[in-house]
């Protein structure tokens, strides 16, 4: 390389150690670039350094004289305009100035730069426009005319500022090699702290690599096609017990484009999803094993049922035997025999338990029909009104001889998509319960109503001035073979039969009541997908 050209001596303010004073005393970064012509000396081919002062030798990490030329340093140079640029302000002879981001080869930055041509050499300026530490902002590519003055120093603190205060860990990787160019706090924990300005992600963290996700950042800057994952598991090193922490991330690689559409870097957004996808993670193991149980309740419960049927199905005929041996013996015993006060006294009483005995196998026969599978009658609109009618009809002898009076409102709901079967046993239950638990010191009077309190569910009402329920009798109301009154005849299987059929209809049974005052039952029933009129 030829030294610098002689600079004029004839006055002491221009002497020739004035540009050797200037180079070493500029915060600036300046070159000294020469034209490398191609064999018809009239195209500029490449450029090769002259000079680098102090601060472009820290910006572009080069010694003072590179011995390589400047597209052997900075391949990207050509396919990204920056030589383009030096070349032009050469062949124009002026000053042209540009700002813009450069990140290639190693480098990642954004500076504010001028040329100009002194000559046979380019005078090149670059003035550092607060990057980060650790990124050489250097050769930058040019941006077509707009130039970005003073304001860029505070535009780049509000992009931190934003970064900072975005609920989600982000990093703008730079070039093909995907070297940080910034990051914010949350991405820096979630790198456990490794994350370095100027490092390739790959290098600082190595456990992405057999992951996949340095792929993923290769295919983005290849293809211009942002990727998005969602609770994506990833392996992060945790250099405090040194092993791999499992993490569950949402993360979307946005590529950066120029102004000519070419790829620069990739925006990686990231929100660690660990504690919803574990939360997710222990509901559905609860769930299965949730349908576990249920699986084997069902099958305990089918096996009881069949057992119970089976067992009262096979004592039918034991109780018929004894049934015909009773009536054998009515026939084989003497009239003295019958003369005895004794006899014919326990012959009631046998005949009486044994009629007791097939009451209740029929009664267990019919609860083991109860099953959901056995329940399964089709739905149908119900005239709410002419069912209760009917259910009255039934019991029209119990009313008239106890003076009960029954009111019916039906209006909120006259017709009602469900089972009939269904309807009927819970009007029949209620009612005659009503009228069975009456109070001894007034006349039974009984409310029957429809409300629709609740969305998507329809009440059905029986309020009575009965005997009434304690609190403990309210908690055992419900359960098979119990009876709270003895003074009027019941096997404790109605209600049970009742609160089951409405549990298999998806609905709900409840009841309010007070000792002397008497009770409410009520019965919340879902509504069909079909609009009631």
């Amino acid at each position: 390389m030829s030294a610098l050209p002689p600079l004029s001596q004839d006055s002491d303010t221009n002497p020739a150690e004035l540009a050797d004073v200037l180079l070493a005393s500029s915060p600036t970064g300046m070159l000294l670039l020469r034209p490398v012509y191609g064999s018809d000396d009239e195209c500029i081919t490449d450029f090769d350094w002259v000079r680098l002062n102090a601060a472009a030798q820290h910006l572009l990490q080069l010694p003072e004289q590179p011995g390589a030329s400047l597209l052997t340093l900075f391949p990207a140079a050509a396919s990204c305009g920056a030589f383009a640029f030096y070349r032009e302000a050469f062949r124009a002879g002026q000053a042209p100035h540009s700002s813009n981001w450069y990140q290639h080869d190693g480098l990642a930055g954004y500076a504010i730069r001028a040329a100009q041509r002194c000559g046979q050499l380019l005078v090149v300026s670059l003035d550092d426009a607060g990057s980060q530490t650790h990124a050489a902002a250097t050769l930058v590519v040019p941006s077509q005319g707009a130039e970005r003055p003073a304001p860029l120093a505070a535009q780049q603190g509000l992009l931190q500022q934003l970064l900072r205060q975005v609920p989600a860990a982000v990093a703008i990787l730079s070039g093909p090699e995907h070297y940080y160019a910034s990051f914010n706090d949350r991405y820096q924990a979630l790198s456990a702290h490794r994350a370095e300005v100027g490092q390739r992600v790959a290098q600082v963290m190595p456990e992405l690599v057999t992951q996949g996700f340095i792929s993923l950042l290769d295919q983005v800057y290849a293809t211009g096609q942002p990727f998005t994952g969602t609770d994506r598991p990833v392996q992060f090193f945790d250099y405090t017990t040194g092993h791999a922490e499992q993490r569950y991330i949402d993360f979307t690689y946005q590529p950066l484009a120029d102004e000519q559409g070419q790829t620069q870097g990739i925006l990686a957004f990231l929100v660690d999803t660990t504690e919803r996808v574990l939360a997710r993670q222990q509901v559905e193991a609860a769930n299965r094993e949730l349908a576990i149980i249920n699986t084997r309740l069902t099958r305990t419960n089918a096996d009881l049922d069949t057992f119970v049927y089976s067992a009262s199905h096979d004592l039918r005929a034991p109780i018929a035997n004894i049934e015909g041996l009773l009536a054998a013996l009515r026939q084989e015993l003497p009239l003295e025999a019958w003369q005895a006060e004794l006899v014919p006294r326990l012959l009631e009483l046998m005949d009486g338990a044994v009629a007791r005995f097939q009451q209740t196998l029929g009664y267990l026969t019919e609860v083991t029909r109860l099953q959901p599978e056995a329940l399964g009658h089709a739905n149908e609109l119900v005239d709410l009104p002419a069912l209760v009618e009917a259910v009255r009809l039934d019991i029209l002898p119990e009313l008239t001889a106890t003076g009960a009076t029954l009111t019916v409102d039906l209006a909120a709901c006259p017709q009602l998509l469900a089972s009939p079967k269904l309807l009927r046993s819970i009007f029949y239950n209620f009612l005659s319960n009503a009228i069975k638990y009456r109070s001894p010191d007034r006349p039974p009077l009984i409310h029957l109503r429809c409300r629709r309190a609740t969305p998507g569910y329809l009440t059905l009402e029986v309020q009575d001035n009965g005997l009434g329920l304690s609190e403990q009798q309210q908690g055992v109301l419900f359960q098979l073979f119990k009876r709270l009154h003895s003074h009027v005849p019941g096997s404790g299987v109605g209600l049970y039969m009742v609160r089951k059929m409405v549990d298999n209809a998806g609905g709900l049974l409840t009841v309010h009541s007070q000792p002397g005052v008497g009770s409410t039952f009520a019965v919340s029933l879902p509504l069909s997908a079909k609009p009631l009129p």
